[in-house]
């Protein structure tokens, strides 16, 4: 299974974009960002069971607002983080 997190500028655009996300089909939900990704918004959405150019896609149709995507890899205290390059 392939896991993404989006990153955002603040806790209503990730809002925003769990909404729009799952309206157009994608699961994902909210979580807490980890502190080694970012500390600019508390929140992050989690993107699970789809590929990274279907995400790139849907952001770039509408121009959504995102700051930053990674890769999830691992699991638990071993998970790892790796940004990817983007819309």
């Amino acid at each position: 299974m392939t896991i993404f997190l989006l990153t955002f500028k603040g806790a209503q655009a990730a809002m925003q974009g769990e909404k729009e996300f799952k309206e157009a089909g994608f699961s994902a939900r909210l979580v807490p960002t980890p502190e080694s990704i970012s500390a600019a918004c508390g929140l992050a959405l989690r993107i699970k069971n789809t590929n990274f150019e279907d995400i790139n896609q849907f952001f770039s149709q509408e121009r959504r607002k995102g700051t930053g995507l990674y890769l999830i890899e691992g699991e638990g205290r071993s998970k790892q983080y790796t940004a990817l390059d983007w819309n």
